[in-house]
């Protein structure tokens, strides 16, 4: 009867500890250019990564490093610090060592920090790591955790949401500008934690083949109407003559306004561009309308 009490208790620990591991009273406040994380980390479930981590944010080893990686409903990764933007100090590349699997009974959830390590050798985590923006079960028993997001769910999802290439890397560079260490929770209370700042969204890939499509057709349209307009100049009357030159500008101007009307959405000078030409597209009307 003991034994099983026993276990009983040692299950019921072990799924407390799953659930709301030890946490550092210390937390690293991230400032990217896409707004301010805050994480958490676990100096119990993962040691030996905890304290690298730690110690190479305060020696400032992950300013100007990236977050390179975003696969939407996946999880947002940053570079190796060996690639960012500055050159490393001889203090910084010191502190950096291959750090071995640390596995607990933590699962991979939304916000979770796990460890990034090659393929081949599950003893190979360094210095870039990923944020959860949803569960991954098939990473349990895998890969270590070793924190989690406290603050900033809003700006991970900003960062979700960034275009990227075909293979995941953001077309804006999310930039890591300083990472630093905060001794405690009243610490951070004074802190300034900035808000999602705003990126470029992805774009509907299909939506723009859509629009190139429609925008080169209206130009193919419109020099085909120019041509036909050139030959019989000299064979109908001047009214139709006109009518055709008006319908190769009206064709010409309704494309170019349909492919770059977007653009006028971020950017109000391309909108001014964009209003100046539809104004003299219609003074250019006027004159078709009441030739010289």
């Amino acid at each position: 009867m003991k034994f099983w009490i026993g276990a009983l208790v040692i299950a019921s620990g072990s799924a407390l500890f799953a659930e709301s591991p030890t946490t550092s009273k210390e937390r690293i406040v991230i400032r990217t250019n896409a707004g301010d994380l805050v994480v958490v980390l676990y100096p119990r479930v993962a040691p030996q990564h905890v304290g690298q981590i730690l110690e190479l944010v305060r020696l400032g080893a992950y300013d100007t490093a990236e977050f390179f990686r975003v696969v939407p409903g996946f999880l947002v990764q940053t570079s190796e610090v060996d690639y960012r933007r500055l050159p490393l100090s001889e203090a910084q590349r010191a502190a950096i060592k291959n750090i071995p699997l640390e596995l607990s009974e933590l699962v991979h959830r939304r916000g979770m920090l796990t460890m990034a390590r090659r393929e081949d050798d599950q003893n190979s985590g360094r210095t870039s790591f990923s944020i959860l923006l949803a569960d991954a079960p098939h990473l349990d028993g895998k890969y270590t955790i070793f924190g989690h997001l406290e603050g900033g769910y809003d700006v991970l999802d900003e960062m979700a949401a960034v275009a990227t290439d075909d293979n995941d890397k953001p077309l804006q560079r999310i930039e890591i500008l300083k990472a630093e260490v905060v001794s405690d929770k009243e610490a951070l209370s004074h802190m300034y934690i900035a808000g999602p700042k705003p990126l470029s969204k992805k774009s509907d890939p299909l939506a723009s083949q859509r629009t190139r499509r429609f925008f080169l057709g209206a130009i193919a349209l419109m020099m085909g109407l120019a041509l036909v307009s050139f030959v019989l100049s000299s064979k109908v009357s001047p009214k139709v003559h006109a009518s055709l030159s008006l319908l190769v500008v009206l064709v010409g101007g309704f494309g170019l306004f349909v492919y770059f009307a977007p653009l006028s959405k971020p950017n109000h000078l391309h909108g001014l561009a964009i209003l100046g030409a539809l104004l003299g597209m219609l003074k250019l009307m006027g004159k078709f309308e009441h030739p010289s």
